[in-house]
């Protein structure tokens, strides 16, 4: 009897364990948060008018990962739950040239806002 008790004990302490150690490697969704802020932005061209489907790219300075997404219609893009740090940021759109950003740094539990103005790419002429 005493085997079948063990046994059952086993059974119920397994679960249990896997979740408390799952939770420490993964970290809680609240932890996380807590540590992660936001990047929001508009891309336009020089005139003011929103640059739909531009390239962005975010890139964590110390970590090097890296995040990308597209503008919408209006020019918006976000990017979010990143870790606080320091970001690399850069948009491209054909036909305009490259932005880039070396220095943005992303606050826990803030978001930061990007305004992107593009400038036409330069015209090489051949000879």
């Amino acid at each position: 009897m005493r085997f079948a008790q063990t046994v059952n004990a086993t059974r119920k302490a397994i679960p249990a364990a896997c979740l408390l150690i799952l939770a420490s490697v993964c970290g809680s969704p609240g932890v996380i948060a807590q540590e992660s802020g936001t990047i929001e932005g508009m891309v336009s061209d020089r005139s003011g008018r929103p640059v739909n489907g531009a390239t962005v790219l975010a890139m964590n300075v110390r970590s090097g990962e890296s995040w990308q997404t597209n503008t919408d219609t209006k020019g918006v893009f976000q990017f979010g739950r990143l870790r606080a740090g320091t970001y690399r940021v850069s948009v491209g759109q054909p036909g305009y040239e490259i932005f880039e950003s070396d220095d943005l740094r992303i606050e826990a539990q803030k978001t930061t806002r990007l305004e992107v103005r593009l400038k036409p790419a330069r015209s090489i002429r051949s000879q």
